[in-house]
Parts: C-alpha cells; structure tokens; sequence
C-alpha cells in the first residue's frame, strides 16, 4: 500500500538503526510505502560523512527549508530530527505546518552532550522545540514518556518493537564447547562493553569463554580483543545469528543518559529464544524482570553472575529463554502494538491514512 499522503523524516537513513527501527520496520510490517527525507541517508551524520556527500546536504537543507515554508498536506512521521545543524526551530516550523504531525525519539535527548562543534546545535533545545510543536509525541520508554508529558500535550509510550518472523528461535540450550556470549549493537555503543571486561576476563580466567560482537565497527575493545570474535552486522542476517549464541548480553552504565535506552538488545535477544544478561538501567530494569534475566551492576556481581549462568543446567537455561521470548512476544512485538502505533500515527488498520 502506497500513501503519498505520510512523509517520514529521519536523522539518517535506514542503515541508522533508530531510523530502521523507528519507523522504516514499522511500514515494513504494515505493509506502506511512504515518502522518505532523511537527509544525507546514511547511517550518521558526522562531519566526515556530511562532508562526503556534500550535494546531499544543500540538497536536504533546501527541501526541509521549503517544508518549513510551505506545509505539507498530511501527516508527518519525524525521528529524533531533520538536520544535524538545527536547534529546533526548523523542526518545529515543519511539524506546526503540516496537518497532521506526530514526533517520535527513543533516547534521553534531552540530556544528549556533545563535543565541538556539534554543541553548537543543542540537541536538548532542539528536543523541547519539537515535541512542544508536534501534534503528537511517541515516546520509546516510560522515562522518556514521563519527560516529554512535562513539556507536549499528547504523548503516547510505544516501545521499540521487534518482529518474531525476523529471528531464529533457539532451540539447543547445551552450552558451546567454549560458551559463547553476544552482544548486538553499533559502533557508537560499542564502548558499553568496556564497563564490563574486568568481568569477563575474570570469568574468562576461569573458564574460557568467546564474546560475538555484531556490529559494523572495527575498533578494538583493548583486553577484550583477546576474547571477542566480531562478526559483520547485516539486516538479512543478524535474526539468524543470535541462536546460535549461549547468552545475549547488554551492559550499561548508570547515567541519565542511558537511563532513557529502550533495551533493544534484550527485545532482539529475547525474539531469539536467548537467555539475557544486562544492567537494571532505566527500561532495562523492567524488561529483564518480565523476561527473567540475569540483572548485575558492578563487576562482581556481572562475574558472579557469569558464573552462576554458566553453572546452571540445559533445562534452566531453555526456561530462561522461553520466558523471555513469551514476554516479548506478548509485550513488546508489532502485534502486540500494532494498533496504538496506527492509531497515534492516524493509519486505519486497511486503508492507510485517515483523511
């Protein structure tokens, strides 16, 4: 189904995973193709990038000037932001003009820090300015849902969702021969591992175990490098690979910033039938409850809890697993939002946008 009448507009493109997950897998589950504006459309938006492609960037800057200027006829599906070198008031003039506007984020923006010079366009203000004009707001978790109330006269909670048909369920709860942890993520998360390996190598020093690093990054992980085993992230083939893995883990530090994370990575794990292991870290906390994960904070209590995992039996572990894919499934699928996510967004179930 195709909708001229919803246009998205995303930080990066659909290689940026809060974009893909946001927005571009939801109209793949819905079935609707929409107009897309996503600026340079790659996965970030650093200097290097936007200066590689420069004629994207005037590009970009020209169409979301004339949105601005001339309104839009139909709704407006807006992630995190529409350019990199805004503070918000660019945001806001699209999402005022156009008739119906809903803004989406699934991270603490409003604490966001940067170096220079991307502290010259607060991200903070920009936040504030975009949810205060939008229509509507969704937001990835409560602590975010409760933050943006403060600010925005209609919020809506929708979780970062997963689809099941995208990942292999496991099946085999017999430890590897080396047992094998993955974590899942991207190059700009990638340092969350660091909070963690005194732990592993602790754990490691003992029984030997390997870490799987889905990711598209290639910098090292300094003592971890001895231990990890990286593999390429690819969207056809990262559902697939989690299976095949013993435990999917997620470390965070305690900060307000990661307190806003959405736990993506325990959703992707838990689709997979996996045992998880993270930090009680804002939606964290909640989401290893339901799925009966191993919760741990400092490096002791990530090494014991390593070992207890590693000392627990096939059957425990499958349980584990199975607990965590039924929550999942039940709590934080397309289908089990499908209809709020329409609803908020205005798409009736069949025929597309309402008029």
């Amino acid at each position: 189904m195709t909708d001229d009448n919803l246009l998205t507009i995303a930080t990066y493109g659909r290689s940026g995973s809060s974009a893909r997950v946001r927005i571009h897998d939801w109209l793949g589950y819905l079935g609707i193709s929409a107009r897309h504006l996503s600026y340079t459309g790659q996965a970030n938006n650093s200097i290097s990038t936007l200066l590689s492609h420069l004629d994207k960037v005037v590009h970009s800057e020209v169409s979301l000037s004339r949105l601005a200027a001339n309104g839009f006829r139909g709704t407006i599906l807006m992630s995190r932001e529409a350019s990199p070198f805004s503070n918000g008031r660019l945001e806001a003039k699209i999402l005022r003009a156009a008739d119906r506007s809903v803004y989406d984020f699934d991270d603490a923006i409003f604490h966001s820090s940067a170096p220079f010079p991307y502290s010259l366009w607060p991200k903070d203000k920009l936040w504030l300015r975009s949810i205060q004009a939008a229509s509507h707001v969704i937001a990835g978790n409560e602590y975010l849902a409760e933050e943006a109330s403060k600010h925005a006269r209609d919020v809506t909670l929708v979780p970062s969702c997963v689809d099941m048909a995208s990942y292999t369920r496991k099946t085999d709860f017999d430890l590897r021969s080396t047992p094998t942890l993955v974590w899942l993520g991207s190059p700009a998360t990638e340092p969350y591992l660091e909070t963690i390996a005194d732990a592993l190598l602790r754990v490691n020093s003992v029984t030997p175990i390997r870490l799987t690093v889905i990711s598209a990054g290639r910098r090292s992980l300094g003592p971890l490098d001895e231990i990890v085993d990286r593999v390429d992230w690819s969207e056809g083939s990262f559902g697939g690979l989690l299976q095949e893995a013993d435990l999917g883990i997620m470390p965070l530090p305690d900060n307000e910033f990661a307190r806003g994370k959405c736990a993506y990575k325990l959703l992707q794990y838990g689709a997979a039938g996996l045992p998880v292991m993270g930090s009680p870290v804002g939606a964290n906390s909640g989401v290893l409850a339901r799925m009966d994960g191993f919760s741990a904070s400092s490096t002791a209590e990530w090494a014991v809890a390593l070992q207890d995992f590693l000392a627990s039996t096939a059957s425990e572990r499958k349980s584990k697993g199975d607990t965590g894919y039924t929550a999942i499934a039940e709590g934080f699928s397309f289908s089990a939002w499908k209809e709020t996510w329409q609803k908020v967004v205005g798409l009736t179930p069949t025929t597309g946008l309402i008029p």
